[in-house]
Order: C-alpha cells, then sequence, then structure tokens
C-alpha cells in the first residue's frame, strides 16, 4: 500500500450534479498522486463532466441504469475495470455488488464505502458512510487517508469558467438585450444586474416521479416583481430536458415583459457555467444547475420541494440561500422558509427525501425578497453594484 499508483480508476454514478459533488473528492486524489494517471468512470449523462475540470486525464462511460442489466453488459464493465491497468480504485457505490466487481477486477488497492457485509473482506481500504451530511463531504471521506487529502476540504466544489465560454456567453447576452431594446422591451439605458433563472431539473427526477419544479405560474410572478426593480434584468435559461417549462413559461409572461430568453443558445455544459458565470445571481430549484453555480461560488437561491438540502447544499455560506415552504415537524417551532444552513431537523430526515413532501411549494413574493436582499449582500464593499467582466 505504500507504492504510488501510476494508475487510478474512480467510479461515480449519476447525473452532473452527482459528478460536481465528487470534485473534491477528485481534487484530493490528484493533490495526494500528482503525477497519476487518472480515470473517471460515469453514467453517459454524465460524460460532459469533463469539460469543465482538469482533475482527471480520461472520462469514460458505461450505463449502469440500463433495464435489463444483461450478463453481457457486466462482462463489458469487467472489462473496463481490469483493461486499463489500474493501481488503485476509488468508488462511491455501496452495494454489494460494487464491493465484488472491485475485488473481481484484481487492482491491488480498492477503496469504498463499508455498507455491506462483503466490503470489510473484499476492498483493501474500506471506509466509513455517512449519508447524513452534505454530499460533497460525503465523497470526500472515502479519501481522508489519503496523504493530500486535506487539500480539498471543506469539501465544496469549485470550477472556473473559461475566458472563452465567458466571452460568448457576454456576448449571447448583449445581444439578445439589445435585441429587447429594439423591439421597445428594455426601457433602460444600460443593463442590470443579472438574475439568472434556471427552471429545470433532470428527465431521470421525472421519471423516477420526483417533483422538484416550480409552476410556471410563480416564475412569471417573480419575473414581473424583479422587472419593478430598474436595475435588474432577468435571464431564462434551460437544456433539451427543459422545453415543455421554458415554453410554459414564455406563454404565460406579459406582453412587454423584459425577460431575455436564452433558452436553445447555451449547447454544451461549458456553455451553461460560462452563463451562470457571467450573471450576478441564480434562481433555481435542486438540479445539476444548482451544483454548478455552487461551485462557480455564485449566489444561489435554492428552491426546495422533495429533496434534503442538507445534504445537497453546503453550510455556512451566506450567499447559498435555501428555501422551503414545508415547516420542518422537528425544528424550533415555526415556519422555516429560509434554511440557509443544516438544522438537526433536517439531518434527522431521511439522507435525501423527506418523504410525501410535494413539488416546490413557495410563493413568488417570498423568494423575490431572498432575491433581493441577496443582490444587496453580495454588492461590493462599498455599496455599489458589482461589475460585469467583458
Amino acid at each position: 500500500m505504500t507504492n504510488t499508483p501510476g494508475k487510478i480508476l474512480t467510479i461515480n454514478f449519476g447525473g452532473i450534479g452527482d459528478e460536481v459533488l465528487f470534485l473534491p473528492t477528485l481534487e484530493g486524489i490528484r493533490a495526494s498522486y500528482p503525477e497519476a494517471q487518472i480515470t473517471l468512470l460515469v453514467e453517459p449523462r454524465s460524460a460532459g463532466i469533463g469539460v469543465i475540470t482538469d482533475l482527471v486525464d480520461e472520462v469514460v462511460t458505461f450505463d449502469i441504469k440500463k433495464r435489463p442489466l444483461y450478463g453481457a453488459d457486466l462482462i463489458q464493465l469487467m472489462t473496463i475495470l481490469r483493461a486499463g491497468g489500474y493501481d488503485m480504485v476509488v468508488s462511491s457505490g455501496s452495494s454489494p455488488m460494487v464491493s465484488g466487481l472491485l475485488f473481481l477486477s484484481g487492482i491491488p488497492r480498492r477503496i469504498g464505502y463499508n455498507s455491506n457485509r462483503l466490503a470489510p473482506y473484499l476492498l483493501t481500504e474500506p471506509m466509513p458512510l455517512n449519508r447524513f451530511q452534505y454530499a460533497g463531504k460525503m465523497y470526500h471521506d472515502l479519501i481522508i487517508k489519503l496523504p493530500a487529502a486535506a487539500a480539498a476540504l471543506p469539501a465544496i466544489p469549485r470550477i472556473k469558467a473559461g475566458r472563452e465560454e465567458r466571452e460568448s456567453m457576454e456576448n449571447l447576452l448583449a445581444k439578445l438585450w439589445s435585441e429587447n431594446c429594439a423591439n421597445g422591451k428594455s426601457g433602460k439605458a444600460v443593463p442590470g444586474k443579472r438574475v439568472l433563472f434556471h427552471p429545470g431539473t433532470s428527465r431521470l427526477a421525472i421519471l423516477k416521479g420526483l417533483n422538484k419544479t416550480w409552476s410556471a405560474e410563480n416564475w412569471c410572478k417573480l419575473a414581473e416583481l424583479l422587472e419593478k426593480e430598474p436595475d435588474v434584468d432577468v435571464i431564462l435559461a434551460g437544456g433539451p430536458d427543459d422545453k415543455e417549462a421554458i415554453e410554459q413559461i414564455r406563454a404565460q409572461l406579459k406582453p412587454g415583459n423584459r425577460v431575455i430568453s436564452t433558452y436553445g443558445h447555451t449547447r454544451s455544459l461549458k456553455d451553461l457555467v460560462g452563463l451562470i458565470d457571467v450573471c450576478d445571481l441564480i434562481v433555481c430549484v435542486d438540479s445539476a444547475p444548482m451544483h454548478l453555480a455552487i461551485a462557480l461560488d455564485k449566489p444561489t437561491v435554492a428552491l426546495f420541494g422533495p429533496t434534503n438540502e442538507a445534504v445537497l447544499v453546503p453550510s455556512g455560506v451566506d450567499h447559498f440561500v435555501v428555501l422551503r415552504k414545508e415547516t420542518l415537524a422537528n425544528a424550533t417551532g415555526g415556519s422555516s422558509e429560509n434554511l440557509s444552513g443544516v438544522t438537526q431537523a433536517s439531518l434527522r430526515q431521511a439522507s435525501f427525501l423527506y418523504p410525501g413532501a410535494p413539488a416546490v411549494q413557495l410563493p413568488a413574493e417570498t423568494v423575490a425578497r431572498s432575491v433581493l436582499d441577496l443582490l444587496k449582500r453580495a454588492a461590493l464593499p462599498d455599496g455599489s453594484p458589482a461589475v460585469h467582466a467583458g
């Protein structure tokens, strides 16, 4: 176990949000073994993670969600594990099957969670699994024994938008704002603070019946409230999975609104990262864009319904604001609409879901107050508004 690994395989199946949350783990591995070749194995839907981080040398894919999963599929997975000549593997999977596959891979050093009966016997380093904490920290616990694991603490993911995508999105917003002016919709001489709306959630969440959305009526009401502020511009964004949500919002916006829609203009994960980065604040539901915004350290107002903010948003960061309607049963007593920190009550809930909780149930007025308050707090120390780069 003392030899420095030359080739490292990391495995983290899930969506783009899961891959963003895994970045501190990759950072710790890279800091511990800077010369190693690091491969990341993900689901096909998350292959794009490689374009927004330099922590890995290669991204490979396997469709672990395929149903039915045949023996031939498992042979394909085993081929990936065995053919790479890896010296070490770090996997976030917690099932007995994962422990078994890692053992059969023949990789000498096998790090995973001590979460099943086989793990202590089949893994060389079974690590404790604590699901009742921020997921970035949960993943990072896998590598706490590595030489430079502390390099990624406090386990909040970090990414940086490239110059090219920032400039591309600056040019796009300038063009769309000018078109608004030409159509008589701006009513302002200069652009204002940019508040990005991203209403979408993943298609897989929808297929699972996990409704994390907020109604089109509320998004439109929020836009109307924010547009009463002369120095605020509302930017609407969404990916291919968000077509229905975007069309509903567009159809319900009042005539003469100033909303700038970038839908159809952001064609890659890099574009979305650039767009988030050039805006002043993002309003979103629990989704991949939320995790990207957190990784960009962007002021964020996150709207929660059935999922647990305590494991999805890092605590103790003032410009990551969580809003939820439901009163937590064992909290301090009153309504807990603003939960921008981890409460003991939320930690006592199931690690990821609030069983039976509905979609986001928040009045637009509550969200608007939080947005405007956060914009003020995000201003420069002398009170002047943040200045757009580019």
